[in-house]
């Protein structure tokens, strides 16, 4: 058995050294990404599956985790119901388990757990509004999935890594499916020192799949605090939803006449640059995000404050790691789901109202979405692993062209139908990324759950872009001639006896680049077969080039990424 309070808990501390401080990442999103209410689902199978929400507790209350209509927990669920006083858990909430000491239970008082907990699974609730926007029906991706919460950061959104660890190493042994974790670093941690990637490791050895979001300090380069390859790491995208008022008698903004404040400063409602006079009683426009700026104008006699911001791309850059990352892009703005009446709505602790349902906006509310999806799709395919969920989820993703460069979003937009037959899938084994952490000089034992790990044989030769990944990256000399390989395998999870061909993308002449694919047809006899291809590029690189081949079966399209950019082969 997994027993993280007796073989790992030292492992982990020891391999995270003396600790530090993670924070939170902060519906019609389902029909907007195709995943009606009146898709095709197994249910029974779907109430098997259990969603591990690794975050700032629930509020076990909410309609979005009523238990009306569930049967008792599946059978391989080995958890408990910890959640300390005046908690109770039921048969859709089945689980959760307190790390906190600012608190006496994983009761959420901050709002953002209970969010990401009803995004992924949360029940079909109807009538649901914020103070009477976006009115209807409120649900999560698998509404007939269970929950099990691991409340491991407080009631101010901070997260200590050993308490991570040990939300991951519980969510293990208890048996979940799917984690979900939408909180991270504000720097980019080595895989040895990275709560979430180690624990993340530990799930992928049990073959459970980790969604995590990718972090909100875009859109500047290096800024995604999820980079490892057995992650599932997401990046925020918009949906069809926006709402809009006419103001009247707005105040833009009010200086006081000093030598510190500047004009910038005063649009940004700068403490010390407003002048109560001006500002008491008048709506106040502020063009910042940060709360301090917000109350500075509430402080000040402000009636209400509205914060500009863009929140329509809220899309990371990628840190330059062996893989692009993020993986795949899900809706995080403007979305609507279950809060903690404790919490404030807007994060400031001026603001007093009390809601049941409140927008959230980022990187946050996307991974809870995949990790949906991820319950989702095995609920049709059980015995996959969670690289072929990933890769399944990556091939079949909407194409998207954004305001930012393609690294921001990924392999597209998530497609969650499309996603549950995707005919090819790409596999990484244990072994795989075992190889692959042996390459870049890692003691396993401080990343896997066997602490005696070695490396495999022919590690030395799996450098990272031999990764078995979703997508191709090529770093090729700038401006020299060139012509690099590299194979991927894919296996087939479509009908027996398919025959693929490939598209292979023509490439502007005047980029100085050009792809080949080796065969161009692949025949699989039998649903399981794996077979191998080469992608060839060659020729002068100019500039950073972001393309794709697609495989087809005149059915199904396998659209695979493909990324040229200037960097050591």
């Amino acid at each position: 058995m997994y027993s993280p309070a007796s073989a790992h808990s030292s492992i982990l501390q020891e391999a995270i050294g003396e600790g530090g401080t993670f924070h939170l990442h902060t519906t019609g999103s389902w029909d907007f990404l195709g995943l009606h209410e009146t898709a095709k689902r197994n249910p029974s199978i779907e109430s098997d599956i259990i969603i591990g929400v690794v975050d700032s507790g629930v509020w076990p209350e909410s309609e979005s985790f009523s238990d009306e209509g569930f049967g008792p927990p599946p059978k391989k669920w080995k958890g408990t119901c910890q959640g300390g006083a005046n908690f109770t858990c039921n048969n859709k909430l089945i689980g959760a388990r307190l790390y906190t000491d600012d608190s006496p239970s994983a009761r959420d008082s901050f709002g953002h757990g209970t969010h990401t907990a009803s995004t992924a699974a949360g029940n079909s609730v109807n009538g649901v509004s914020f103070f009477g926007l976006g009115n209807g029906t409120a649900r999560g991706g698998v509404p007939s999935a269970r929950i099990a919460v691991y409340k491991v950061c407080d009631g101010k959104g901070d997260c200590v890594d050993a308490d991570i660890l040990a939300g991951f190493d519980d969510a293990i042994a208890d048996g979940v499916d799917v984690i979900t974790v939408s909180l991270g670093g504000s720097v980019v941690q080595s895989f040895d020192t990275d709560p979430v990637a180690i624990g993340g490791f530990h799930a992928m050895e049990r073959g459970i799949l980790t969604t995590q979001s990718a972090g909100n300090d875009g859109p500047f380069g290096g800024t995604v605090s999820s980079v490892a390859p057995w992650l599932f790491t997401v990046a925020a995208s918009s949906t069809n939803r926006g709402f809009e008022t006419t103001l009247e008698d707005a105040v833009t903004w009010a200086t006081v006449k000093n030598s510190v404040c500047t004009e910038d400063l005063a649009r940004e409602c700068n403490p010390t640059c407003l002048d109560s006079k001006k500002v008491t009683g008048k709506i106040v426009l502020c063009d910042t995000q940060l709360p301090e700026n917000i109350e500075e104008a509430v402080s000040k006699g402000a009636a209400s404050v509205i914060a500009q911001c863009n929140t329509l791309t809220p899309f990371p850059e990628p840190f330059v790691t062996p893989i692009p990352v993020p993986d795949i892009s899900a809706p995080g703005v403007n979305i609507l789901a279950a809060f903690s009446p404790l919490g404030s709505p807007s994060s400031s602790p001026l603001d007093k109202r009390s809601v049941n349902y409140n927008f959230l906006s980022g990187t946050s509310m996307a991974a809870p979405h995949v990790a949906g999806v991820a319950a989702y799709i095995k609920s049709f395919h059980p015995d996959w692993s969670p690289s072929a969920i990933k890769s399944a989820i990556m091939t079949t993703a909407t194409e998207m062209h954004a305001l930012s460069d393609p690294e921001g979003i990924g392999s597209g937009h998530i497609n969650p139908v499309g996603a549950v037959d995707p005919g090819l899938v790409y596999e990484i084994e244990k072994q795989d990324y075992l190889s692959f952490l042996c390459n870049l000089e890692y003691n396993l034992g401080r990343i896997s759950s066997n602490r005696t790990a070695s490396c495999p044989e022919g590690s030395k030769e799996m450098s990272p872009a031999k990764l078995n990944y979703p997508a191709v990256i090529f770093r090729v000399p700038v401006r020299k001639s060139f012509q690099v390989a590299l194979n991927r395998t894919v296996t087939n999870v479509g009908p027996p006896n398919s025959i693929y061909r490939v598209l292979v993308p023509q490439i502007a002449p005047e980029l100085g680049v050009s792809i080949d694919v080796f065969p161009q047809v692949l025949r699989f006899k039998s649903i399981g077969e794996k077979q191998t291809f080469t992608v060839v590029a060659s020729g002068r690189l100019r500039d950073v080039i972001h393309t794709s081949i697609l495989w087809a079966d005149g059915q199904r399209k396998v659209r695979t990424p493909i990324t040229m950019y200037p960097g050591p082969q």
